[in-house]
């Protein structure tokens, strides 16, 4: 009966470090897919939303609720009449975020993120 639990005891064992030998495989297999769907390590976000959003709750608070929603209906109805919708020659502002440490190890990344943004405008 010893050496039956013992036996099995190790079966056990075996089938543990089987199991923990095929979840750690799992997991570089997932976190290596993740790393080849991101562009790159550069994402590229529209701010114009959340910043209108912050300036007609800056509007509201300062100026009052109905004068605020006033505005924003006129902005609203200027922008569906098409006023600025297509000037070519229209500001835009773009904003980088540096990732990098003194020894300056992450300028490729700059570089890259740079040569994008100049091939935008």
């Amino acid at each position: 009966m010893a050496s039956f639990l013992a036996d099995y005891g190790l079966f056990l064992l075996e089938l543990l470090t089987i199991a923990a030998i095929l979840v750690l495989a799992a997991l570089i297999i997932v976190s290596a897919a993740k790393k080849q769907h991101e562009p790159d390590g550069m994402t590229v976000e529209n701010l114009t939303k959340s910043a209108r959003q912050r300036g007609e709750a800056i509007r509201r608070t300062l100026l009052g609720r109905r004068e605020a929603r006033r505005l924003s209906k006129q902005r609203k109805k200027a922008e569906s009449e098409g006023e600025g919708a297509d000037k070519p020659d229209r500001r835009r502002l773009f904003v980088l975020d540096f990732k990098g440490d003194i020894r300056a190890t992450a300028t490729a990344a700059l570089r890259e993120e740079i040569s994008a943004v100049i091939e935008v405008s």
